[in-house]
């Protein structure tokens, strides 16, 4: 199957001012998140007994710092997202 079969054609000027603000409302997030959030030493992260739950439960954090900011419908956008398993980083 080839890529245009897969994926359909988003005519840009349909959805750019929601691009747009979608894009700024990250932006702000992201900033209200780090105005909000401890210093994150890397390196506890990095020696923990699971570097991956660490980073895991960080995401996590930051994902529901933003949902409960912007009172986002967490039961309706989380319906039934499959769980990732967590890749080991190479290193």
């Amino acid at each position: 199957m080839s890529s245009p079969d897969r994926w359909p054609v988003v005519p840009l000027a349909k959805w750019k001012d929601t691009r747009d603000t979608l894009h700024l409302w990250t932006q702000i997030v992201g900033k209200v998140k780090l105005a909000l959030t401890p210093f994150v030493n890397h390196e506890d992260a990095r020696t923990a007994a699971s570097p991956e739950r660490a980073v895991y439960e960080f995401l996590e954090s930051t994902y529901a710092a933003a949902a409960n900011l912007a009172n986002w419908n967490r039961t309706k956008l989380e319906h039934a997202a499959p769980v990732a398993t967590p890749v080991r980083a190479r290193r």
